[in-house]
């Protein structure tokens, strides 16, 4: 027989390993990601607890033979707005709004849970073709060129977004993923896929070649240098970090990330000669 709450643990544990790995992947916004518009329904940064009520409130059509576990509801989540969907609203339902079994609320949090995962089938798929794709030069410059730019707009993303506003305007109290208390870890793991993908170090992926060892095959050892640099900087001061570390050292985390960037859009540019474009994550 289950223990009561079981299933709720072992539900959050799954939102937790699910959002985790989220943040590995979409940690710079490339391929499949941005032609399946993936973020939005998976993890929209602007979610709204009264859209997901009205949601919950409103299903597409009922089943009257569906089973017990499932519920009578049922919903067309393409017609849902974002700020109800991904992420953010099955951790609203996870911790902060639980629903009592057989419900709407249930079977709307069941429905989430399975769209979530069916994107994530189609990414799987999607990176898999992408892989043994072959890219002519020009090609190849284009994919560095927005894969650049991206990779400044999630440096900003952590720095601003993620840090430097909650602390300043909203407390961090509403920092992203406060609300299941894995602020810290999403930090840490945002963080540590920036940092491979920059300047390698422990744990990068086999396979992956960093940017500075990129900038090294190609005679830059100056900027490739200057990544290492910063981004070992970026690691003695934002290590370990939490919503609950004092102001002044998070603050001195957001500024050595800000110089890991300034490498990137003034050395790495100017010597590779790729074209800055503005990003909505861009915060100052």
């Amino acid at each position: 027989m289950r223990r009561p709450g079981t299933g709720r643990r072992a539900a959050r544990q799954a939102w937790v390993d699910s959002m985790l790995a989220w943040t590995r992947l979409s940690a710079v916004t490339t391929g499949p990601l941005l032609t399946r518009r993936s973020e939005p329904r998976v993890d929209f940064n602007a979610f709204r607890p009264q859209a997901l009520d009205r949601a919950i409130a409103q299903p597409h059509a009922t089943d009257p033979a569906a089973d017990a576990v499932s519920g009578r509801w049922t919903w067309q989540l393409d017609r849902v707005g974002t700020p109800a969907k991904g992420l953010p609203a099955l951790e609203h339902l996870l911790w902060k709004q639980p629903p009592a079994p057989r419900t709407a609320a249930c079977a709307y949090l069941q429905a989430l849970a399975g769209d979530v995962h069916d994107e994530a089938r189609g990414l799987a798929d999607a990176f898999q073709a992408e892989a043994g794709a072959t890219r002519s030069p020009a090609q190849a410059a284009d994919w560095f060129n927005g894969w650049a730019n991206q990779w400044l707009s999630a440096v900003s993303r952590l720095r601003w977004r993620e840090i430097e506003m909650p602390l300043k305007s909203w407390g961090m109290g509403q920092a992203p993923r406060a609300t299941s208390g894995q602020t810290a870890a999403a930090w840490a793991t945002r963080w540590t896929a920036l940092r491979q993908q920059t300047a390698g170090g422990p744990g990068t992926p086999d396979g992956l070649q960093p940017l500075a060892a990129y900038l090294r095959a190609r005679g830059l050892s100056a900027p490739a240098d200057a990544l290492v640099r910063e981004a070992a900087a970026v690691d003695a001061v934002f290590s370990g970090a939490t919503p609950a570390t004092p102001a002044d050292r998070l603050l001195a985390a957001s500024a050595r990330m800000d110089a890991l960037a300034h490498v990137v859009d003034r050395q790495v540019a100017e010597q590779l000669a790729f074209q800055l474009e503005f990003s909505s994550d861009d915060g100052d």
